[in-house]
Parts: C-alpha cells; sequence; structure tokens
C-alpha cells in the first residue's frame, strides 16, 4: 500500500511539473480556480504531491503523509465531482494516465486510493502500543 501511494504522488507530482505549461493552460480552464492564483496552484500542487510522497517513505513521517494523502486525494475528488456535476467539456489537469480517462474512472480511482489511505491509517493506528 505504502508504495502504490509513494509512487502515485511521485508520477503525479513530476508529471505536472515536467509539464507545467499545459498544468497551467489545463487549470486556467477551470471555472473552479481563481485567475489571479493559477500560477501559485500550479506550483503548490505538484510540490505537495511531492511532499507527500517524501513523507510516506520515512517512518517518522509516515502517518502524517497518509493524512496528507487523504486529505489531497477527499480534495481532488471533491473537485472532480464538483466539475462532472456542474460543469461540462472542462479538461482534466491531472496529465499523465488519468488525464486521458474519463472523469467517472478518475473519481474511482481516487475512490481507490482514498481507501488504501484509510487502511494505512488504521493499521498504523492499529500497530500502537495502547496506553495502559
Amino acid at each position: 500500500m505504502r508504495i502504490m501511494l509513494i509512487f502515485l504522488f511521485i508520477y503525479a507530482g513530476l508529471i505536472k511539473l515536467l509539464n507545467l505549461s499545459f498544468f497551467r493552460f489545463t487549470i486556467s480552464q477551470s471555472p473552479l480556480i481563481i485567475p489571479g492564483t493559477i500560477n501559485l496552484i500550479s506550483i503548490f500542487i505538484p510540490l505537495l504531491e511531492l511532499l507527500t510522497a517524501l513523507m510516506l517513505i520515512f517512518t517518522k513521517t509516515y502517518k502524517i503523509g497518509l493524512l496528507f494523502s487523504l486529505f489531497l486525494m477527499n480534495m481532488f475528488t471533491l473537485y472532480l465531482m464538483v466539475l462532472i456535476t456542474f460543469y461540462s467539456k472542462i479538461p482534466c489537469a491531472c496529465g499523465g494516465i488519468l488525464g486521458k480517462t474519463s472523469y467517472t474512472v478518475h473519481i474511482l480511482f481516487n475512490l481507490l486510493y482514498i481507501g488504501i489511505s484509510l487502511v494505512g491509517i488504521y493499521l498504523v493506528k492499529k500497530s500502537r502500543p495502547s496506553k495502559t
């Protein structure tokens, strides 16, 4: 599970940074992004994804990495659900493989990773010695 999350966030962050102009252009098409924040968001999101992957690598930061993972996947899923519900023909800014899928497939993918994050959080809590 840990490897899946690490790979996801490294891949997602790098794809966005390596295609930064495409990522900026795509998010500029979103009715949910405030135009003056596009440059900041286009750097902040991929860096946050890479930071999340880094936190998931190390034992001391693994739990907070799982919380970041859960937060990011929930926010991305909510964003997609709002787009699919209220707007049409909005391009996906994810890039890579997921950028070529439908929003429905993308949401299902995100829900899978939300589940993986939740299981990870549960297992971390379960493995802590209880205080008696």
